[in-house]
């Protein structure tokens, strides 16, 4: 059912909504330490405000994931989960032109930690909720508000904690959260990728062995050296060529509305012959790390440790790696990739798991999303989009959830999301998060009601 309110009624909506998205950002929920409790309350009691119930539940103090629950009277599907989280990661101060914390704006951008990761999807939920209660929607499924801490540290107090102590708060049959729905123009052509898929994590941890002896006597066989070809060769390399249905389905929508030749070259991306040399040939700079990601499991050396004295060699060598796979693969088809890419002299440990998901490209809630944001921009073109890192979405689609990243905003041409992303001066055109919150009401609204 279509949601029809009049310019003024919607103008309110947004004053609102600004408003709400200003009190959240200057929440400071930095992660570590959180105190993502503070987001918690204050989300709390905007929704009881509305006569909106809702708890708090606590995995450790001041780490509050906020949970509300509207009720259908008599239920044609199941649960829609509004899923956010309120933690925002680390911003260098001295490097931002606005005080990350102080959600001031210049007239066409709010900046903040938190404008698009993700407190501006966070109050299009809650506005969302409140509406659906304040208009006495007829819903036809149950809606859950899920608020929660600890998504940039990997979950653990967050997501995979509701979903290992409290499934029952959390189990749904939709869910819409981050990374997707912000609009990107590629060769003149204006996209709105929508997640359907993420990776997963498999941190690895790679150890180089050795005789420990004088440094003032090198050995090839050293700790250090073993480790150091081992990381050169995956540094150097990409590993296997995987195609998942998301991206199938991403590349065919991509290159539909683009003419010759970019239209047909775009399709070579489905060649495992091609695709890297058409990546970068074609694309962008910095998008061609994303699209090697989306066809390839991947291991970034990020954190390096061996020895403790200049003059001795040490026994062992370690370098901790970021470990991603695609859909379809698991923790056990990475270790056997970079084995067979680094040979045995460098033995593997698995730190970390987080599987991977996808969910059906050609879904109706894909046709929905489509249909509203057709409404509000006619050109723009809506595709599957699979994501190179993880979300909540990772965890809460081990319920049986059919997961999606939405969070809707319209950008300028020239305004990267990937930039703004984590970086400094975070930001959002104040007409693009008009945008993004009539647009997320009213996909809230039809799949509800």
């Amino acid at each position: 059912m279509e949601l029809k309110l009049s310019d003024n009624e919607w103008d309110e909506i947004y004053k609102e909504g600004l408003e709400l998205f200003r009190s959240l950002i200057k929440i400071d929920t930095t992660n570590p330490p959180g105190n993502e409790t503070t987001a918690a309350e204050f989300l709390k009691k905007e929704l009881a405000r509305d006569k909106i119930k809702s708890e708090i539940l606590e995995p450790e103090p001041n780490r509050g994931n906020m949970i509300a629950r509207l009720n259908a009277k008599g239920a044609d599907g199941g649960p829609l989960l509004l899923n956010g989280h309120t933690d925002v990661v680390l911003a260098e101060t001295e490097y931002w032109t606005h005080p990350p914390f102080a959600a001031e704006d210049d007239g066409t951008y709010l900046y903040g930690r938190g404008a698009v990761d993700m407190k501006n999807i966070v109050v299009y939920q809650l506005m969302a909720t409140k509406l659906l209660r304040r208009l006495k929607a007829d819903l036809k499924r149950d809606v859950i508000l899920a608020s929660v801490a600890d998504e940039e540290e990997g979950c653990d107090l967050g997501s995979r904690w509701l979903v290992e102590n409290h499934p029952d708060k959390v189990k749904a049959d939709i869910g819409l959260g981050e990374v997707g729905g912000f609009s990107m123009t590629f060769r003149g052509v204006r996209y709105y990728p929508i997640m359907t898929a993420a990776r997963g994590v498999a941190w690895l941890r790679l150890t180089g062995r050795g005789d420990p002896g004088h440094g003032s006597m090198p050995r090839k066989d050293s700790a250090v050296n073993r480790l150091s070809r081992a990381l050169e060769r995956l540094g150097s390399k990409m590993l296997p060529y995987h195609q998942t249905e998301t991206m199938r389905a991403f590349v065919q929508a991509l290159a539909a509305p683009q003419g010759l030749p970019i239209g047909p070259a775009l399709k070579g991306l489905l060649n495992p012959l091609l695709a890297d040399q058409i990546i970068n040939r074609l694309m962008p700079e910095d998008v061609r790390p994303s699209f090697l990601a989306q066809l390839h499991n991947t291991v970034n050396a990020t954190v390096l440790n061996a020895g403790s004295k200049i003059n001795v060699m040490p026994t062992a060598a370690k370098a901790d790696c970021d470990g991603r796979t695609l859909p379809g693969q698991t923790a056990d088809d990475l270790i056997g990739e970079v084995q067979d890419l680094i040979g045995p002299e460098v033995g593997i440990e698995l730190l970390r798991n987080v599987p991977a998901y996808e969910t059906a490209y050609d879904d109706p809630v894909m046709t929905t999303i489509a249909a509203v944001n057709k409404r509000h921009d006619p050109e723009g073109h809506v595709i599957p989009f699979l994501v190179s890192g993880f979300t909540d979405s990772n965890w809460f689609s081990t319920l049986g959830t059919r997961c999606f990243g939405y969070g809707p905003i319209r950008l300028p041409e020239d305004e990267s999301f990937a930039k703004r992303f984590h970086g400094h001066d975070e930001r959002i055109p104040l007409d693009g998060f008009r945008f993004g919150l009539r647009a997320f009401i009213e996909v809230v609204w039809e799949l509800a009601v």
